[in-house]
């Protein structure tokens, strides 16, 4: 909810009052907006997200700015406050010619998205040969 509901603020704040956003599930949404507004809504986003998801940490651990708690094997680890990653593909440029390789690309630079500290964009730059 917290989410979808940054998606839409940041998209009306950039004047993308035209964007789609939709809910792919858990975690991972899609917004589609004009290419010349992809970083603008992309730092919107961002902006918006790192405000307010420290509202819902304790003072004391949003002021560590991190958490202490335990990992998948059942030891003691310290994890950094929620961030956002997003890929952005640009359409625009004609590479694509199925839907598949959108998809690939889309998981590709979410990947380098997720390696980048804090709530990060990563843009995919291809264009046609």
């Amino acid at each position: 909810m917290y989410t979808s509901q940054i998606l839409k603020e940041a998209t009306l704040s950039t004047n993308d009052s035209d964007a789609f956003i939709g809910h792919i599930g858990g975690d991972d949404f899609v917004v589609m907006v004009p290419s010349e507004r992809a970083q603008a809504t992309a730092d919107a986003i961002s902006q918006q997200f790192e405000e307010g998801i420290i509202k819902f940490y304790n003072p004391e651990d949003a002021a560590a700015k991190c958490i202490q708690s335990i990992n998948r094997k059942g030891e003691k680890q310290t994890f950094p406050l929620m961030s956002i990653s997003m890929a952005g593909v640009d359409l625009s440029h004609g590479c694509y010619q199925q839907y598949i390789e959108v998809n690939e690309a889309c998981a590709e630079v979410k990947k380098r998205a997720k390696g980048m500290p804090g709530s990060a964009f990563a843009l995919d730059r291809r264009r046609r040969k």
